[in-house]
Order: C-alpha cells, then sequence, then structure tokens
C-alpha cells in the first residue's frame, strides 16, 4: 500500500502540473497597442479572451514598431526577439492586430511558428491575402462600405461639396488613400476632395480651420503624419475639432462624444468579441481554417446630439434606423427633485397667500358692512333724536297753548 501510496503520488505530480500549465497567447500588434483603431477593439478581446476560456491564459505581447514606416530591416530584430522568447516555451495561438502584423507572421512563418495557429484581427477583408492563408489561420475580418461613408455626409448635409480625408501617411495609410480616391470618383461631378496624408499634423490643423464652405471632414485615423511623428489618440481628434470650421465625421463608435457627428459605425466591441471566441475555439482544438467567421459590418448609424445641435443638422435628415445618443438631459431630467420641491414650495406659498387675501377680502367686506350699519344706526338715532324732539316742542307748546285756550273759553 505504502508503494501505491508513493506511486500515486508521483503520477499526480507528474500529470498535475501539466494540465494546469497554462495556455500562451501571443498578441501581436501592428504599430503599437495604443494605435486605433486596433487599441479599441484589442481591450474587448483581452477581456473576453480571459472570461470565456476554460484554460488559464499566458498572454505576451509585442509591437512591430518599425512597421510605421515598412522598413525591411526593422524586422530582423523582432523575428529574433519572438524566436528566442519561444524557444523554449510551446506557444499555443497567435492573434495578430491589423493587416501589418498579419503579413508579418505570414512573411516569416516558414522560419518560426510554422505549426502556430493564428488568428488574424481586425484587418478589412480586402488587406488580406487569400493567396497565404493556410488551415492555420483564422481570419476575423471587417468590411467597411467607403461608399455609405459618403452616402451618408451627403443626406444629412445636401449641401456639402468638399470632403477632406484626414488620413495619414503611414505605408498602410497610403495604401487606403489610394482605396479612397477609387470610392471617390464616382461623386467627383458634384464634391471636391482632398487628402492629409502628405501634412504634417499642425499644417492639417490649419487647413481644416480654412476649408472652403459647405465642407465635411472625415477622420479616417491618423496615426503618422509627414513628418513620421506617431500622433497621441488621445489629442488628435479633439484638437481637430477645436480648430475645425466644418462637421467631422468617422467610423469608429469609440469616437462619439469626442468631436464627430457620427455615420455608419464599425462595431469594436463586437470585433473584440469575435476574435476572443475564434481564440477559445482554436484553443480548444479547433482547425482554425474551419471557422469561417463572416467579417463585421459597419453598424447602424450613429450621430452625437450634441453635434448635430452644434451644426445645425435637423434629426429628419438622419438615415432610418438611426441611434442618437449623448443627447443633454433637459431642465426637468436635471433638476427634477430641485423644481419638485421648489414647486412644492410655490404652492403651499400660493395657498396661504391665497388665504390671506380670502381673509383680507372678508375682513375688508366685514368693515363695509360694519361701516354700513353704524352709519344706518347713526341715521336712526338722529331720527330718533328729532322725534323726541319734537315731542318735546310739542309738549312744550301745547302746555301754553292750553292754558290760552282754557282762558279764553273762561
Amino acid at each position: 500500500m505504502g508503494r501505491w501510496l508513493i506511486l500515486m503520488i508521483l503520477i499526480f505530480g507528474v500529470v498535475c502540473p501539466a494540465a494546469a500549465e497554462p495556455k500562451r497567447v501571443l498578441l501581436l500588434h501592428s504599430f503599437g497597442p495604443q494605435f486605433v483603431p486596433w487599441v479599441f477593439f484589442t481591450a474587448e478581446f483581452r477581456e473576453q479572451l480571459f472570461k470565456q476560456s476554460p484554460d488559464k491564459i499566458d498572454l505576451y505581447e509585442a509591437s512591430l514598431e518599425g512597421a510605421r514606416f515598412q522598413q525591411p530591416e526593422d524586422e530582423g530584430p523582432t523575428v529574433e526577439y519572438l524566436v528566442n522568447l519561444f524557444k523554449t516555451r510551446k506557444l499555443d495561438l497567435i492573434v495578430t492586430v491589423g493587416a501589418p502584423a498579419a503579413f508579418f507572421v505570414q512573411k516569416y512563418r516558414s522560419q518560426f511558428f510554422s505549426s502556430t495557429p493564428m488568428v488574424i484581427g481586425g484587418p478589412e477583408q480586402r488587406a488580406i491575402n487569400s493567396s497565404l492563408l493556410t488551415s492555420n489561420d483564422a481570419p476575423v475580418a471587417v468590411m467597411l462600405d467607403f461608399k455609405k461613408w459618403i452616402e451618408g455626409i451627403m443626406q444629412v448635409l445636401p449641401d456639402t461639396n468638399h470632403i477632406a480625408w484626414a488620413v495619414g501617411a503611414s505605408p498602410l495609410e497610403r495604401f487606403w488613400t489610394k482605396e479612397f480616391h477609387a470610392v471617390s470618383e464616382p461623386f467627383m461631378e458634384r464634391i471636391s476632395f482632398e487628402y492629409f496624408n502628405d501634412l504634417k499634423f499642425d499644417e492639417m490643423l490649419d487647413r481644416v480651420s480654412k476649408l472652403p464652405p459647405h465642407s465635411a471632414v472625415f477622420f479616417v485615423d491618423l496615426r503618422i503624419d509627414a513628418a513620421g511623428v506617431p500622433l497621441d489618440r488621445d489629442l488628435v481628434l479633439p484638437r481637430l475639432r477645436a480648430a475645425a470650421n466644418a462637421p467631422i465625421f468617422s467610423y469608429v463608435e469609440n469616437y462619439l462624444g469626442q468631436g464627430i457627428v457620427g455615420g455608419p459605425m464599425m462595431a469594436t466591441a463586437e470585433l473584440g468579441r469575435r476574435m476572443a471566441e475564434a481564440a477559445v475555439r482554436i484553443l480548444k482544438g479547433e482547425v482554425p481554417g474551419d471557422l469561417k467567421i463572416p467579417p463585421v459590418a459597419n453598424s447602424v448609424p450613429q450621430y452625437d446630439w450634441r453635434e448635430l445641435q452644434r451644426w445645425k443638422i435637423s434629426e429628419a435628415r438622419l438615415p432610418a434606423g438611426s441611434i442618437v445618443r449623448i443627447r443633454e438631459p433637459s431642465v426637468w431630467q436635471q433638476y427634477r427633485s430641485e423644481i419638485t420641491l421648489a414647486g412644492g414650495l410655490f404652492l403651499i406659498q400660493g395657498a396661504l397667500i391665497s388665504a390671506l387675501l380670502f381673509e383680507r377680502r372678508h375682513r375688508l367686506s366685514a368693515e363695509v358692512q360694519s361701516r354700513q350699519r353704524s352709519a344706518e344706526l347713526a341715521h336712526i338715532n338722529r331720527f330718533s333724536m328729532a322725534g323726541e324732539l319734537t315731542a318735546t316742542i310739542a309738549h312744550e307748546l301745547n302746555q301754553p297753548l292750553g292754558a290760552i285756550l282754557r282762558r279764553q273759553i273762561i
């Protein structure tokens, strides 16, 4: 029995640590963890991954800083770093954020992580090179309808005749600038277009302050300006809004409340959830190529009520089914308890004043009646005194007259 007990202890001592070993996941960012719009759905991905996974997750994160400039010589150190990091650690899954990270893994896959499954998270479906996909790849893409963006601006602002595309100068942004040129072409008979990818950020601020009448700005992404300077995602949009003399539109729902009017939105939270769902299914043993996750399309148009008011855009012009958010509360909603209390006090005060006025009127009426009665009594008293005086005079006259009459008779 003692031998069997020792044997069981040894078996469980070997098996249990292996069973408890976490799943190692590499989250590979295209430019860095703070670049938009990727930062918004990666936050949701992290949360949902830890929430949905039945296994413990050991999450590693790395960034392709050189992808901002797309210089091949910058990729070598990153490859070496990742190879050394996972030389003695089994990597269970790679999750790429954005198209540049996916291209990087596909480019160097033959050199490392050749059998590691991958979730390609967040690229626009047109940026996916299907010829490079393998059974180990599970794309979770987005589908952006650029034509709808322009049509949405024209619907809410029918007089628009000029649109400025606020887009940066990184290789990825320049790729999409070509797409914007193509999608803008059918509208060029009535709308002129300009692009900011050849401007420094200060020049962009100057430009948006001098746009011609009936202009609009479409804020795509400003990650890198023409000088190669990474732009702070928390400052770019507020500074543009402060300088712009025209309304700003965008496609990222997280920008609502930060200065954009709105439009058809990309559901970043839904994208993060789908990426986490794909990751968990792969970690459970499903083949990545069999998942066939549909791309995340734009959600219903959403608009900031305050920006609609600022630019005098009628809600009647919004697309059917639009959601108007961030409405400023009415005076009643903001100060309901105070208004109720004040109203109650006014009612009580009004009731008291009414009671006092009624009492005053009643008292005045009583005083009038009292004076009338006093006058009547004085009148009666005068008549009574006159009667008494007449009787006295008559009595006084009757005595001598009676005496005179008696003497005459005698």
